[in-house]
């Protein structure tokens, strides 16, 4: 990208949004709801749908994303309009590795349905604060206190809404569902709770997992194969195709991945099972950033595509010598040339040590050796 700024949108920029806008028809995220204002790709508008067991609960948050005309080289700029006791009303939101406000992190395969999945983690996390945007009202407010008005916001959330024509315009099916939750109200003696289960639900994490998964089947990585392990989304196989010009050319080095419950909000603990002179096989793997070894450096705007291509170049630079999970014979007084030596033979042995791995065979060997093999 060149320091001129693109004035108008290009084709390719169209495509994508609209492909992205066509996934979510086809494939809806539980707990939001988002298309573009109008026929505008470039400006979204989103509802997310608090969550049981959060001082959001019962809470429909009203939003927008704008989109830049060169996406996705940049990030979107996140706005959330009704007030939540987390986030402001009137700034742009500062969530780490999805905004314009914090870039960092920021990469291409970003979709939309990542960025709001992401916004919904980090809006639900309760340690995700201070950041850029974070609602002024809530920054030094004791815990207790901050969760009680949270939780008053989150009753009120419906009513602010309904006074927000843009809300009403672009979301007449929620509009629809509270008045009949009115008229349900006074037709009825009893209490009729009007809340955010007006959006279904499921497990967040599980979602997000779907999610991912699906992202890689539609844009898989080069040299890298990963699934959830039969139905179990916490539980994932990997592939690492050894890349030429390395000592790793000609390897298939075959591993898993751990999810916690409380993903993303943590991140999962990674092993190799293959010998690889870089990695050992029997503990796990300590990759800063992207390995529950070092959970003060995760961020959960991380995806598996993030986390395998990380452990990818983590595994080929030759300066990443000292960890926690390297392999036990590899030491800094190692001459280079009698390590790279070592990392070629196992480079070889390893499709034989894989074939003898019995996870390997049923998990991977049965569904991904003409990749492999490719």
């Amino acid at each position: 990208m060149n320091d001129q700024t693109i004035c108008y949108p290009r084709p390719v920029v169209v495509k994508r949004l609209i492909n992205e806008y066509y996934r979510l028809l086809i494939d809806p995220i539980d707990n939001i709801i988002a298309h573009p204002i109008d026929n505008n790709l470039f400006e979204w508008v989103y509802v997310l749908s608090g969550l049981p067991d959060t001082p959001f609960n019962g809470g429909i948050y009203y939003g927008k994303l704008c989109y830049p005309y060169d996406f996705p080289f940049h990030a979107p700029a996140i706005y959330m309009t009704t007030p939540s006791g987390k986030f402001s009303a009137t700034e742009k939101l500062g969530i780490p590795g999805i905004s314009d406000v914090a870039p960092e992190g920021w990469w291409l395969g970003n979709t939309v349905s990542l960025v709001l999945l992401t916004l919904a983690v980090f809006m639900w996390d309760d340690k995700s604060c201070p950041f850029p945007g974070y609602d002024a009202a809530s920054l030094w407010l004791p815990t207790d206190q901050l969760k009680r008005r949270q939780r008053e916001l989150a009753a009120k959330s419906w009513s602010f809404n309904l006074n927000d024509p843009l809300f009403c315009a672009q979301f007449p099916q929620l509009v629809d569902v509270f008045m009949r939750s009115l008229f349900l109200l006074f037709k009825s003696d009893t209490t009729y709770e009007m809340n955010s289960q007006t959006i279904p639900k499921t497990d967040l994490s599980v979602t997000r997992l779907k999610k991912e998964y699906k992202e890689l089947l539609r844009n898989p990585i080069d040299n890298i194969i990963a699934h959830p392990i039969e139905d179990n989304y916490f539980q994932w196989v990997y592939v690492l195709l050894g890349p030429s010009d390395t000592p790793f050319s000609g390897g298939t080095y075959f591993g898993t991945l751990y999810y916690p419950k409380s993903y993303p909000f943590s991140a999962p603990a990674i092993y190799m099972r293959t010998p690889s002179g870089k990695f050992s096989t029997t503990t796990k793997l300590g990759i800063p950033g992207i390995s529950d070894v070092y959970p003060e450096m995760w961020s959960c705007a991380y995806t598996a595509s993030t986390i395998l291509l990380t452990l990818s170049a983590f595994m080929c630079d030759p300066k990443c010598i000292e960890f926690v999970g390297k392999d036990p014979d590899l030491s800094l007084n190692e001459p280079i040339n009698e390590l790279q030596q070592r990392q070629k033979d196992l480079a070889a042995k390893s499709w034989s040590f894989n074939l003898n791995d019995s996870l390997f065979q049923q998990h991977v060997l049965q569904f991904d050796v003409n990749l492999i093999m490719d």
